[in-house]
């Protein structure tokens, strides 16, 4: 793995900023090839024009959520001996995204909770902003992180 940070490695109130990624064409039109998400918010530019709410095409929200995903990944759980995703709570998707809009993350952890033996779990606070600084999602997003490499090895268990 990646590093030696365990559950108790991390704390409340620890804070990271993730690194930017600007949003192409590209990043929106391979998530639609993958998910088949073809509304013409994503994909019409004239649809868009007359829309009351979008000046242009729109990365899909989950796109963006997987944007909050993979920087929940570069600063939490790479770090970690073992991590993984447990889920995503209270999801909001504050502003569009558009083609060109770089997209970075602040994640901090705000709530600890041991498991069991083998997994604690981190609650984080993301908030993803774009290059003027407005967020554009916030969400709580969980994550296990094992108490220690030799407590996960030869063991399927998860949680209780």
């Amino acid at each position: 793995m990646a590093s030696e940070r365990v559950f108790d490695d991390y704390e409340i109130g620890e804070s990271h900023t993730a690194i930017g990624r600007t949003v192409t064409h590209s990043d929106i039109r391979m998530w639609i090839g993958a998910t088949d998400a073809t509304h013409p918010n994503h994909v019409n530019s004239e649809y868009t024009a007359d829309h009351p709410v979008f000046d242009d095409i729109v990365a899909p929200g989950v796109y963006t959520l997987s944007l909050a995903d993979a920087f929940c990944a570069e600063t939490i759980s790479r770090p970690a001996t073992y991590g993984m995703n447990y889920g995503h709570d209270d999801v909001r998707y504050l502003k569009p995204v558009y083609v060109g809009d770089t997209i970075s993350g602040e994640v901090t952890v705000t709530d600890t909770e041991q498991k069991n033996d083998t997994w604690g779990l981190l609650t984080l606070d993301v908030d993803l902003t774009n290059q003027d600084d407005e967020s554009v999602l916030v969400e709580d997003h969980l994550m296990l992180i094992a108490t220690s490499a030799s407590a996960v090895e030869g063991t399927d268990e998860t949680t209780d």
